[in-house]
């Protein structure tokens, strides 16, 4: 057996340091409180609504880390990293000298606290399980998609849903609506129903979702075949694009997602002329919605459009917020038909 005490640091690893501690001692010893397998809130940002949870992965046989709003999740080695802004390998020296098995190798103090002792616990399955109770939309709920074209019809086509609380595995959270509402996108593919819940007015959490990346937003309320698709980045937009205009659309899951090369193959059988409607960040000194477009335009030859720079309007449902239906319509129009 390795004696870690006797260790020059640049051999550590995790597998020695596990042999000492594990890995719920280690989660427990930078979280007060450590509860696993439920909600609470996240040590590694400020966060008013919990979303974080530590979680035993039955396929990996060992404790993770998920955060449900920024979708980080790693092992304990990872969250330290995240906590004390370390690289990976600084995290395994952080962790041996935290817990005294080396004497030195890592910048900063020793946390003096107890170490905590290890514990039996039920390894749950670390499938995150989303939920909600919904609502009737209110005048306010209505008055807020409005703003963007968007019906109560076409929420209704979109199986979209207001929140009167929001289940995150076994934890519950009370949505005040007259504050800060939440939406649920309800999607089912696999014989699975998944939800993304949108929070318009969180900065930091607009979204939390256990919906796989391979879902498509709209594709099951697209026809089978048409003359032209718009391909987007938000469910927001596609409901925008389809009521306003009357073109179909369809939306990956976010701007950053790839699509798969089948796919995209399948939709060219099925529409005549397809388009990419990405964000214009013309407001941000990076304009990532035109980097990400231009990339998947370029890879899958599609024909990339995007909201002129003049109508300050990042996205098609900000350009009917700010323009109105009817020259949302024709500045969409113009930009299939220059």
């Amino acid at each position: 057996m390795i004696n870690l005490n006797k260790l020059d640091y640049d051999l550590l690893s995790s597998e020695l340091i596990l042999e000492k501690v594990s890995d719920y001692q280690i989660f427990a010893y930078y979280i007060q409180g450590l509860e696993l397998n439920t909600s609470f809130n996240s040590p590694l940002r400020n966060d008013d609504i919990p979303s974080f949870s530590v979680f035993y992965a039955s396929r990996l046989g060992k404790l993770l880390f998920r955060d449900f709003a920024t979708k980080e999740k790693g092992d304990c080695f990872v969250f330290v990293s995240k906590l004390f802004g370390l690289n990976y390998y600084q995290s395994l020296q952080k962790v041996a000298f935290d817990f005294g098995l080396i004497k030195e190798g890592t910048n900063g103090d020793r946390v003096k606290k107890e170490l905590p002792k290890d514990k039996e616990y039920k390894k749950y399955s670390s499938t995150v399980h989303l939920g909600i109770k919904s609502m009737d939309f209110t005048p306010k709920d209505l008055r807020f998609w409005s703003s963007f074209g968007i019906s109560k019809s076409t929420l209704e086509k979109y199986n979209v849903s207001s929140c009167s609380h929001i289940f995150i595995n076994d934890y519950i959270i009370k949505v005040d609506n007259s504050k800060s509402p939440a939406y649920a996108y309800l999607e089912y593919k696999d014989e699975k129903y998944t939800y993304k819940i949108y929070q318009p007015f969180e900065k930091k959490r607009r979204f939390i979702s256990n919906v796989d990346k391979s879902v498509w937003q709209g594709w099951r309320q697209m026809p089978d075949t048409g003359e032209v698709l718009i391909i987007t980045k938000s469910l927001k937009d596609v409901m925008a694009i389809t009521e306003v205009s009357g073109i179909n659309s369809v939306s990956l899951q976010a701007e950053t997602t790839e699509p798969k090369p089948h796919i995209i193959k399948q939709l060219k059988q099925r529409f005549s002329k397809i388009y990419l409607l990405y964000d214009n960040d013309f407001n941000k000194e990076v304009n990532r919605g035109r980097i990400y477009g231009k990339e998947i335009a370029s890879t899958f030859k599609i024909k990339q459009i995007e909201i002129p720079d003049e109508y300050k309007s990042k996205d098609f449902s900000d350009l009917v917020k700010n323009h109105g239906k009817q020259k949302s319509q024709q500045i969409l129009i113009n930009l299939l038909n220059p």
